[in-house]
């Protein structure tokens, strides 16, 4: 059963949007055909009915429902999850999952071990980013000297986008989002991927219980997008996480 696999890892589904598509908002409830007319923009409208018309098909296989049928709640920062009637509940293992997007591409992690977090971001952008001043506003100082170690700009440049995903996939772990200070975790900086990173505290103190990784995007998805995750899981787990990779129903399990 699809669902068995997440007892021991994780699933990240890859949705790619295809700009000469319609997608249809069948499945969407009225919160998110609500936030989807709010797009000025018919290209970000139709990504947001495609991302989340697949989030729903996809949480649907799990838990044997109809997409449509699935509902969602949010905490007090916005982060969903899903809510499921007492039976569905008392049958199967919580199901956690997590959304991130950025230009045509989004993934959608998905455990049943604890709180999920993942953060892609597009690094292809023609767009003029200060990404030295965003380094001294949201990263800390034990972090902001590792910048200076890459003096090749695009080492530099891979580097902050690997470590931006990390913070936003912790947040996101948390349930906080970036409303919480940036600047409250200490995290790996490197322009290289990296898998079971340590995580501390502003003051270096360990985060024990949560896990963070690089995931690995296929040849032609890494040149242009970098993506980290973060899993709540056991602390006195001493099992590999299996990280499965999932794209058009096919799927290849790799241990990190």
């Amino acid at each position: 059963m699809l669902i068995q696999s997440l007892l021991r890892g994780v699933d990240i589904w890859c949705i790619h949007y295809q700009g000469n598509q319609h997608y249809d908002k069948g499945f969407l409830d009225q919160t998110e055909c609500m936030r989807a007319a709010s797009f000025l923009r018919d290209g970000d409208r139709q990504r947001f009915i495609c991302y989340h018309h697949h989030l729903r098909c996809i949480l649907a296989q799990y838990l044997k429902y109809a997409p449509s049928d699935l509902q969602f709640e949010s905490n007090e920062h916005g982060k969903p999850s899903l809510v499921l009637t007492s039976e569905v509940s008392q049958e199967q293992p919580r199901l956690y999952f997590n959304l991130s997007h950025s230009h045509n591409l989004a993934l959608c992690a998905v455990s049943c071990l604890g709180e999920i977090g993942v953060d892609l971001e597009y690094t292809a952008s023609e767009k003029v980013i200060d990404l030295e001043g965003l380094v001294k506003r949201f990263f800390l100082p034990s972090e902001q000297i590792k910048f200076k170690y890459f003096t090749d700009k695009q080492v530099y440049h891979r580097a902050f986008f690997r470590s931006w995903t990390r913070k936003e996939a912790l947040l996101k772990a948390l349930g906080t989002g970036i409303t919480q200070d940036l600047q409250a975790y200490c995290l790996p900086v490197s322009a290289e991927m990296s898998l079971n990173m340590r995580i501390s505290d502003s003051l270096g103190r360990p985060l024990d219980g949560y896990q963070l990784f690089d995931i690995s995007l296929s040849d032609h998805l890494s040149q242009d997008y970098v993506a980290a995750c973060v899993l709540e899981s056991s602390p006195e787990s001493s099992n590999p996480l299996v990280i499965n990779m999932m794209h058009k129903g096919l799927l290849a399990s790799t241990p990190p």
